[in-house]
């Protein structure tokens, strides 16, 4: 059986029309969503680990149009101040570590090709890391979220 599904029925299942990379509870949901690429063209190197139990993601770049965000550290809020995406899902995982929250649910989708993608399923979000990483110039943040 086909798995596949195109980039509209993601917007559809979700409630909102998906154009980034990451969402904290878009939409007034009760679960962030986030999409991944295929390795040959994924400029964020997301990846499972050796037994598939947790993916480790990377945080959003900037969108500040005057510079490029791959020269640039990820941040806790945008150029307008407010809180970044970034920021949401660390204050997410703060709150399950100490307690006050259960792990905040995130949808996964992996892009496959030209309008092909893969629900990779409900995934926990149970930790994040920030901090200069093998072949990155810069700090980000790489999120851990656990199969549920």
């Amino acid at each position: 059986m086909d798995k596949t599904i195109a980039h509209g029925e993601i917007s559809m299942r979700e409630g909102f029309t998906v154009i980034s990379r990451m969402y904290y509870r878009p939409a007034k949901n009760t679960h962030s969503v986030c999409l991944t690429f295929e390795k040959d063209t994924d400029l964020f190197r997301d990846e499972f680990s050796n037994d598939k139990k947790l993916f480790f993601y990377r945080g959003m770049d900037s969108n500040d149009k005057k510079t490029d965000p791959k020269k640039c550290d990820q941040s806790l809020f945008k150029k307008t101040g407010s809180e970044s995406v970034n920021s949401k899902f660390k204050n997410a995982v703060e709150r399950y570590k100490n307690g006050t929250s259960d792990a905040e649910i995130v949808h996964l989708y992996k892009k496959l090709g030209l309008n092909k993608w893969e629900y990779l399923g409900e995934f926990k979000l149970i930790d994040y890391k920030f901090g200069k990483f093998p072949k990155e110039n810069r700090k980000i943040f790489i999120f851990t979220l656990q199969s549920s």
